[in-house]
C-alpha cells in the first residue's frame, strides 16, 4: 500500500467515517477472499470482540485478521488459513472492525487466474 494511500485511510477512519479498500490475499479465505472490497468502521481496540475482524497496520502493510483475546495493550490476532499463527498487536495500531465484504465473483476470480497464467507463459 502507497503511503498517501495509508494517511487516507488514518484520516478518513480519524474522522469517523468508513472507508473501503481493496486487500490480496489468501489468509482469510474463505470468509475473505484474494480481490475482496472490505468496509473499515472506525472502532477504538477496547471496544472490539474476540471473533470479529480487525484492520490495522504493520509499517505499510494493511493486515485484516480475526481477534482472538484482548489485552489492557495488545491484541492477540490469527489469520483463518495460512500459518494461522498467534501474534499480537499493540491496541493502537488497530484501525477498526471490518463491516463489510465484497467478494470477488467466480468470473472475476477465474479472469485473475487466466491473466496470472498467461504473464508467466510471456516470461517463458
Amino acid at each position: 500500500m502507497l503511503q498517501s494511500e495509508k494517511e487516507l485511510m488514518e484520516i478518513q477512519l480519524k474522522e469517523r467515517r468508513e472507508c473501503t479498500v481493496r486487500v490480496g490475499g489468501y489468509c482469510m479465505k474463505p470468509e475473505i477472499l484474494d480481490g475482496a472490497e472490505i468496509t473499515i468502521r472506525s472502532v477504538p481496540a477496547g471496544e472490539m470482540n474476540p471473533g470479529e475482524i480487525a484492520a490495522y497496520f504493520v509499517g505499510a502493510n494493511l493486515f485484516v485478521h480475526r481477534l482472538i483475546a484482548k489485552g489492557a495493550a495488545t491484541l492477540t490476532m490469527r489469520a483463518d488459513n495460512l500459518r494461522p499463527d498467534l501474534h499480537e498487536v499493540p491496541a493502537g495500531a488497530v484501525l477498526g472492525r471490518v463491516v463489510g465484504i465484497k467478494n470477488p465473483s467466480f468470473l472475476e476470480r477465474t479472469a485473475k487466474k487466466i491473466r496470472r497464467r498467461l504473464k508467466i507463459l510471456k516470461t517463458k
